[in-house]
């Protein structure tokens, strides 16, 4: 099997995961959930984000909220991480998960499938794909200044922080 046809396939993976994120997707529970975060399951805490799953409808998110140092007394401007979000958003790229992104109360948040499987298939499977999406991004002006996490949601592996991605242009 060929890059390509490999790219083919998670693509076509990623269609469907992508449908059935919407189908179960019910925005007031989110706006709800971030509300009452400290009531779910902390599934994981980084340097900007602390990432909590959701269980919305039979399908489990991971809602990452932003840490107050994301964006107090840093140099991440909110504004540029929003709009890089949404053109991130636009790529049509296997490893980018479906996402919903926003504010609320201050804090930025994501929304995408809760990954909590490892990716097993060697550096030698992902390196392919990860130079793909490394270009993909750099051919918006977008680069995620940090290592790759990648995780897998039901084995469709896609990289999970996006808490450094930033625009290489103005």
């Amino acid at each position: 099997m060929t890059a390509s046809d490999s790219l083919a396939m998670l693509l076509e993976s990623k269609k469907i995961i992508k449908e059935g994120f919407h189908y179960s997707l019910d925005p007031s529970r989110v706006v709800q959930a971030l509300g009452e975060s400290d009531r779910l399951e902390r599934v994981g805490a980084g340097y900007h984000f602390t990432s909590y799953r959701l269980d919305l409808s039979g399908f489990s998110y991971c809602l990452s909220l932003s840490r107050p140092r994301f964006h107090e007394g840093t140099s991440v401007d909110l504004d540029n991480w929003m709009k890089a979000m949404k053109q991130l958003q636009s790529l049509d790229n296997p490893l980018i998960p479906p996402m919903l992104h926003g504010t609320h109360e201050g804090k930025a948040y994501y929304l995408s499938p809760y990954c909590p499987q490892n990716f097993s298939q060697g550096k030698s499977v992902i390196n392919p794909w990860l130079a793909n999406l490394k270009q993909d991004l750099a051919d918006q002006g977008l680069m995620v200044d940090d290592y790759w996490q990648v995780r897998c949601f039901h084995q469709h592996p896609f990289v999970i922080d996006w808490s450094d991605l930033k625009f290489t242009r103005p």
